[in-house]
């Protein structure tokens, strides 16, 4: 939207920048036929299986007979029947994405693929395939094989083919040897699902089903020839809640660095456990005051995975109002499976009191995340209030303009044959949206960073004879064999990355485009971590 600041990229030095797409988009990938022969079976057949959605649309509940006069009963249906809709129509694009899916794994499934990447204004790089490409859900990874494998040659990366395949059934936050170990002592169990996993569906219940079943097939074909066995999985090291990582070494902040692990710890931090924790004691206290919603949360089952949502996207300027809609998307799913259903015809009430709960706790853990979230907007305002779009240069090289503008509606009268209609357009303007422009500053900035430090993980990397890259946000994949290389460019990556001081680095580059006399607001308070801290980080990504 912003011709000019596409113009004036032609004058900055993007080398390192292209230098890191070209080796993602440059990385071939294949179908996993077996995974493919799998999903087809279950989707076509219209079984039950994972999480795909179900193939036609729910019912909506039976009207009362008295509905036209009784106004309770009338309110009641309206309700029941809105929240069917609701799931209705999420499992609509659910369904029209994975036939996308399906047809695209079809058609390559005996050549190679690769996937062409785009930046965003930040930096951020994204495949433009649409349905499947490598930052898909559960699915998508499972499909997707690197086309150019390598072999396990040592117990290292032995290892990291355990760690993924224990990850994909969820117990990532077990320590990596606690996590081989599980993997070792359900090795019966994994090849079993491998032999058929038709039959033995456990599979099913992993926190990433297809992923897990991608992993079992792996094993199997490791377990028969290890000598030769070329393992093509992509291994995922995913970040503990990147944006509050990258805070917390913005604000050289330990207690945030400890809890998403950037400080070393004999085993992997949980912060969605911790926030989680708090949501119960709050249950608790309001429960022995007998609050009738605390008690059914209670009994419902409060879980990480409850607030995993709300959380992830609190340190990208969250608001509540998503709060609560994850909160109910959580309900909606975890009802089916436990078979335990609100005492109110209605959701909204009881799953905006408990969002209510979750985001409470999330600010009393979240403090200096908080803080800086609180900087950013103090400077965000100090722009708009002169009309400066703000701009920052990330540490690659890439420079980013956070330039939002208001809009504006204009109706339009068109004649078509003898009627005359009327339509609204929205009409950009050149004034700035000041809620926009400070609410996504802190986000955008954080995600400007993470954007950098995948590429200067990825040329790193490079440089040490790593060749396959599947690369999202804050989840970086290569091969069994080249995973403890790419770990250790993380981690040096990002120990140089902080190691500068990119908060004034930022701050004054945004004072030199104000008018002269107009200040920002000091930093905020740092803390005395030392961000190569990460280097010594076993759980940093993992």
């Amino acid at each position: 939207y912003d011709r000019k600041y596409l113009q004036e990229l032609d004058d900055y030095d993007l080398s390192t920048v292209f230098d890191a797409i070209n080796a993602i988009q440059g990385t071939p990938f294949k179908i996993n036929e077996r995974v493919l022969e799998v999903f087809q079976h279950y989707w076509e057949n219209n079984l039950e299986c994972a999480d795909l959605p179900q193939r036609e649309d729910l019912e909506l509940p039976e009207k009362p007979e008295d509905i036209a006069t009784n106004d309770e009963a009338r309110k009641v249906w309206r309700r029941a029947a809105a929240a069917v809709n609701d799931t209705n129509a999420k499992s609509r694009s659910e369904r029209i994405m994975l036939s996308k899916v399906l047809w695209i794994a079809k058609k390559f499934k005996e050549s190679p693929l690769w996937f062409t990447s785009q930046l965003d204004w930040r930096g951020r790089q994204y495949p433009v395939s649409l349905a499947l490409h490598t930052q898909g859900p559960s699915l998508c990874k499972g499909l997707l094989l690197f086309n150019e494998g390598k072999r396990i040659e040592n117990k290292t990366a032995e290892a990291w083919l355990g760690i993924a395949v224990a990850n994909a059934w969820g117990h990532d936050k077990l320590s990596f040897e606690d996590r081989v170990s599980w993997v070792n002592d359900n090795g019966e169990m994994l090849l079993d699902i491998a032999d058929n996993p038709f039959d033995n569906t456990e599979w099913n219940s992993a926190d990433s089903p297809w992923e897990a079943l991608a992993g079992c097939f792996e094993l199997q074909g490791y377990t028969q020839d290890p000598e030769n066995f070329a393992s093509c999985l992509p291994i995922h090291q995913d970040a503990t809640q990147s944006g509050l990582q990258i805070l917390s070494l913005l604000l050289r902040e330990p207690d945030g660095a400890k809890a998403t692990n950037c400080i070393a710890s004999d085993e992997p931090q949980d912060l969605y456990q911790t926030v989680a924790d708090n949501v119960i004691r709050q249950l608790e206290d309001l429960s022995k005051a007998h609050n009738e919603f605390a008690k059914f949360w209670l009994d419902f089952g409060i879980t990480r995975k409850t607030v995993k949502r709300p959380v992830m996207p609190r340190s990208y300027n969250s608001s509540h109002h998503s709060c609560f809609e994850y909160t109910r998307d959580w309900y909606q799913t975890q009802s089916k499976k436990n078979g335990k259903e609100l005492p109110l015809g209605n959701t909204w009430t009881p799953c905006l009191f408990l969002s209510r709960i979750i985001w409470r706790a999330m600010e009393e853990t979240l403090t200096g995340a908080m803080r800086a979230m609180d900087w950013f907007k103090e400077v965000a305002d100090i722009c708009c209030e002169h009309d400066i779009p703000i701009r920052w240069t990330t540490p690659v090289g890439f420079p980013v303009k956070q330039r939002y503008t208001k809009w504006n509606s204009e109706v339009v009268k068109t004649r078509i044959g003898d009627k005359i209609r009327r339509h609204n357009l929205r009409v950009s303007t050149d004034k700035l949206d000041r809620r926009k422009m400070i609410n996504a500053l802190s986000p955008n900035f954080v995600h400007s960073l993470d954007s950098a430090a995948m590429c200067a993980t990825v040329n790193t990397a490079k440089t040490h004879g790593v060749s396959s890259f599947a690369m999202v946000h804050d989840s970086f994949a290569t091969v069994a064999a080249d995973s403890s290389t790419l770990s250790g460019a993380v981690r040096a990556s990002y120990a140089e990355m902080f190691s500068m001081d990119l908060l004034r680095d930022f701050r004054d580059e945004v004072q030199a485009y104000l008018p002269a006399g107009v200040e920002l607001p000091e930093l905020p308070e740092y803390g005395d971590l030392d961000p190569a801290c990460v280097i010594n980080s076993d759980y940093f990504f993992n």
